[in-house]
């Protein structure tokens, strides 16, 4: 199942999807623990893949916020953050770390590159979909589900509507 890139000839694979993941640095202790046990299980849902074909990167200033298992698909970048005081500055932050990543991940001969935030959950058939379905202009995804962290009740998201646009976007 989640086995590492390769076909059953023993024969490497390419990866096929990169999953990048931004992480910001924590504004206190709390926020730390809770980053933690965000990411960890956002990196659980993406190494759960049926597909092994993929790597996870995390842009991150302080590798310290991993709490994972090691993994050969999991690389961390190391990034400094930049001015963060206002929120146009978090989010040039933020389209930095990506841009970082994706640059590494061309470098290495390219593949789909997919942002993740910290807090997401990903369908464990998403890159076995991705090779069962090859586009050369890439996916958008339209439908998700909101999850509420307090009661851990889960309701779909159709149509995020305006300011917010589309659900790819959100």
């Amino acid at each position: 199942m989640n086995e590492p890139p390769g076909d059953r000839s023993g024969k490497r694979r390419d990866v096929l999807l990169t999953f990048a993941v931004a992480v910001t640095p924590a504004r206190d202790a709390a926020d730390l623990d809770f980053r933690r046990r965000m990411l960890a299980a956002t990196l659980a849902s993406l190494f759960a893949q049926t597909d092994g074909a993929f790597r996870v990167m995390i842009a991150c200033d302080t590798p310290a916020v991993i709490d994972f298992p090691p993994d050969p698909r999991l690389e961390i970048v190391a990034f400094r953050s930049r001015s963060r005081k206002s929120r146009r500055g978090a989010h040039r932050d933020q389209a930095a770390r990506m841009f970082a990543m994706a640059r590494r991940m061309a470098a290495r001969g390219g593949g789909y590159f997919m942002p993740v935030d910290m807090d997401d959950f990903v369908s464990r058939d998403l890159v076995a979909f991705v090779r069962a379905h090859p586009d050369p202009n890439g996916y958008i995804i339209e439908k998700g589900y909101a999850l509420d962290g307090v009661s851990n009740r889960a309701a779909p998201i159709y149509d995020v509507g305006a300011p917010a646009g589309p659900f790819h976007k959100a």
